[in-house]
């Protein structure tokens, strides 16, 4: 187990993506791992929130927009301006009208965060399934000393499976029955700007 696991717990810790790097610490570029999950997930909406958290992060650029306005064109077109502040901003037209401007940068934050903890919890969940699968068809409660954090026991027939997901019949936790699959949750609308 640890000669498997050890190339990629290094990598993940140790990883570059300076040149001269030997291979097996290559880090592979951010972007590349955004394109999969919304493949994965069939929301396209990472690529955009990967695109304007990057914008916002640039010291050149995202200090200049994370509280402005959005450009706004006189109606001859020879003029826009944007306005700056250290608060979100309100938008007065000539007539008096009065319009709140949103902060951009801070909703695309916030809806990537809620989005990539929605994934993140289900393949979580899906990772304890596994723990729990390797458990009962192994009995490895049974078989040690210590203390096992999980120690469910196997049942038999009809009753509810230890692991929460229905009856013993329906789970059927034998050894050398194929793993569960994990797979990304895909969101109901994707959005494709």
């Amino acid at each position: 187990m640890r000669s498997k696991l050890h190339p990629i717990l290094a990598r993940a810790a140790m990883a570059t993506r300076l040149k001269g790097t030997p291979q097996t610490l290559q880090a592979t570029n951010v972007l590349t791992y955004v394109q999969k999950l919304a493949r994965a997930s069939g929301d396209q909406r990472y690529i955009t929130w990967y695109d304007w958290l990057s914008d916002a992060s640039h010291p050149a650029f995202g200090a200049r927009i994370a509280l402005a306005s959005p450009p706004m064109l006189h109606d001859s077109k020879a003029v826009m301006t944007r306005t700056y502040a250290r608060a979100p901003l309100i938008r007065q037209s000539a007539n008096g009208r009065r319009e709140a401007l949103e902060n951009e940068v801070g909703l695309h934050a916030a809806d990537a965060l809620i989005a990539a903890g929605s994934v993140l919890c289900g393949l979580l969940a899906d990772a304890l399934h596994v723990v729990d699968d390797f458990g009962l068809t192994t009995g490895a409660a049974g078989l040690t000393q210590r203390f096992y954090w999980r120690d469910l026991k196997p049942v038999r027939g009809s009753r509810p499976c230890p692991c929460g997901r229905g009856a013993w019949s329906k789970c059927q936790h034998r050894w050398g029955q194929p793993a569960p699959s994990v797979s990304i949750p895909r969101t109901g609308t994707p959005e494709t700007t």
